[in-house]
C-alpha cells in the first residue's frame, strides 16, 4: 500500500485535495483593522472588512514550484457575493506581488456556516515568503476565515 498523505480532521473539515501547508486563520503575524480571533473555534479570524489585511510570515513554498491553488475555509453572511480576497507575496499589504485573487466569494448563509473553496495562484513560486491576504472592493463583514492551505 502507498499512502500519499494523511491528515487528522473532523469529517466536515476533511479537504478534497491534499493540503501541503495549512495555516489557521488567526495564525497571522501582523494585521490591520479590528480583526477578532476565536481560539475556541479553531483560531478563526472574523470581522475581516474592506482594505484590512493579514500577513502570514515565512511560508515555505519549497525548493521547486509545486503549488497551484489556495484552498480556504470561510464563512460569509448576507448581502451579495462581492469583493475579493487578494493574496500577495512580499513584506507588506501595499508592497509585493499579487499571486492570486478569490473573487466574489459565495454567501454561506451565516458567519457560523463554513465552506471550502479554491482559487488559483501563480504556480512558479518557490522559496520562503510572507503571504498577505487583503479584503478589497467590499463593505463591512467581508468574511471569516477558519483556515487556508496551499495545494497542488
Amino acid at each position: 500500500m502507498d499512502i500519499e498523505w494523511w491528515q487528522l480532521a473532523p469529517p466536515h473539515e476533511f479537504p478534497s485535495k491534499p493540503p501541503l501547508l495549512c495555516k489557521e486563520g488567526g495564525d497571522f503575524a501582523s494585521s490591520s483593522g479590528n480583526l477578532v480571533t476565536w481560539a475556541a473555534a479553531g483560531n478563526t479570524v472574523g470581522n475581516f472588512d474592506n482594505n484590512e489585511w493579514m500577513k502570514y510570515s515565512n511560508i515555505n513554498f519549497g525548493d521547486s514550484p509545486q503549488y497551484s491553488q489556495i484552498m480556504i475555509r470561510y464563512s460569509k453572511d448576507g448581502g451579495t457575493p462581492s469583493g475579493k480576497l487578494e493574496a500577495k507575496l512580499g513584506p507588506s499589504y501595499n508592497n509585493g506581488t499579487v499571486i492570486g485573487n478569490f473573487v466574489n466569494p459565495s454567501i454561506t448563509g451565516s458567519y457560523d456556516t463554513f465552506v471550502e473553496a479554491y482559487f488559483s495562484i501563480t504556480d512558479s513560486i518557490q522559496g520562503t515568503h510572507d503571504v498577505t491576504f487583503t479584503a478589497l472592493d467590499t463593505g463591512a463583514g467581508f468574511m471569516n476565515i477558519e483556515w487556508w492551505a496551499l495545494v497542488v
